[in-house]
């Protein structure tokens, strides 16, 4: 609950008696307010950080006139500097900006070697580049333990992942090994929610990216179970720094995949349904396994959110394509309503609020899709401000109830 909220409510409670000032006062101490707000802390890592970023991009923009052991003398002198002036900072108990300029140690070690490659002609047709670069980063993280200084090497090898398949044509093993090892054990020792949502994020894009492999076209159908297999792991770990983010990042993924499908002719991804008895087996097993855990935990009311991980196999109802913009629209109504749903029986806001915004985002796809070539467009928009209009009411009829029964 919000520190807010209740110190309205306890006004509200003194004034009818239920409660003294003096009740009221010892209930709100013991939720402290927060002298600085999330803003405030992040002034220090966001000045850091432009002027570590002016710093580089002026070095860079005059690069070329400059010797190239003067360029070598300025990259180490850069990379100490910022590592020094970091870890004085850290000793000092000032993290806030410590960390930052780690984390440009750390940009300034990468752009070091893209730069000095340039300099000296090293042509590389692999993420070389990237591996090295996302090790400092880890070796960075490991030392500091920081969440901030993990989110580097994440991107960075994630990043690397991407630029090496739509570049060299090629998927990165060591990159996925060195995820998986040395920025898995790290994600594990940090134990943060921000942590694992970044971890399991990289670690999808690269299974994606695997399956997307342009050689092994008629593989792709197999990168709808990537999501599901996610999903499922997030259920047999009953963590909530491990669950919420291995269930979070699927259903993300499994949405917006699923809003992609419903623009695409059903006829374009029949062609990549060959082994299509193999995935139906696979899928199977997952949610039979997931659904199992879900009754064991007594979770069965979010059984539901299955369904955007079945939507892959729409398509092979038919080439129709009207036919096929219904099915996903419905699905995506569908899981929409069901996770507002959820946020009223849970009674939390904030799964409230997200429901909220895929409905609406749903009913913009299917005003685009489905009904913006045909419908007029005063029609249009009087059906979308009548939904809309709607859905406040009932919002504001489930807030109130909300608040009457004690809710967040």
């Amino acid at each position: 609950m919000s520190r807010k909220w209740l110190s309205n409510e306890a006004k509200t409670w003194t004034e009818k008696g239920i409660i003294s000032d003096e009740q009221a006062s010892e209930i709100l101490s013991l939720y402290p307010k927060d002298e600085k707000s999330r803003f405030f802390k992040l002034l220090p890592i966001i000045a850091s950080i432009l002027f570590g970023l002016s710093i580089l991009s002026f070095i860079a923009s005059n690069w070329n006139g400059i010797h190239d052991l003067v360029k070598l003398a300025i990259i180490i002198v850069f990379l100490f500097g910022f590592y020094a002036s970091g870890s004085y900072f850290i000793e000092k108990k000032k993290t806030t900006i410590g960390l930052p300029l780690i984390g440009l140690g750390v940009v300034t070690f990468g752009a070091g070697i893209i730069l000095l490659g340039q300099t000296f002609h090293i042509i590389t047709y692999d993420a070389k580049t990237f591996i090295l670069w996302g090790i400092a980063g880890i070796i960075s993280a490991y030392f500091f333990r920081s969440r901030f200084l993990f989110l580097l090497p994440a991107a960075i090898l994630t990043f690397g992942q991407f630029y090496s398949y739509t570049t060299f044509n090629t998927f990165s093993y060591t990159i996925l090994v060195i995820c998986i090892i040395l920025l898995g054990s790290l994600w594990y020792r940090l134990k943060s929610v921000l942590v694992s949502l970044a971890y399991v994020t990289s670690m999808m894009v690269q299974c994606l990216i695997l399956f997307f492999d342009g050689e092994n076209t008629e593989l792709v159908i197999f990168a709808g179970l990537i999501p599901l297999a996610f999903y499922m792991i997030g259920e047999f770990v009953k963590l909530e720094r491990f669950t919420y983010p291995f269930q979070v990042v699927p259903l993300v993924v499994g949405f917006i995949f699923t809003l992609f499908l419903s623009f695409i002719n059903p006829h374009d991804i029949n062609e990549h349904f060959k082994y299509l008895p193999v995935y139906l087996a696979i899928t199977a097993v997952f949610a039979g396994a997931t659904l199992l855990m879900k009754y064991q935990t007594n979770n069965l009311f979010t059984s539901y959110q299955l369904i955007l991980f079945l939507a892959f196999v729409i398509p092979i109802m038919g080439e129709n394509v009207f036919q096929h913009e219904i099915f996903y629209v419905i699905y995506l109504f569908i899981f929409s309503i069901m996770y507002l749903l959820q946020g009223f029986k849970l009674e939390d806001n904030h799964t409230i609020n997200i429901g909220t915004f895929l409905f609406i985002f749903t009913t913009l796809s299917a005003y685009l899709n489905l009904a913006w070539e045909f419908m007029h467009k005063s029609l249009l928009f009087l059906t979308g401000g009548i939904i809309i209009v709607g859905l406040h009411y009932f919002l504001q009829k489930k807030k109130k109830e909300l608040i009457h029964n004690g809710g967040e």
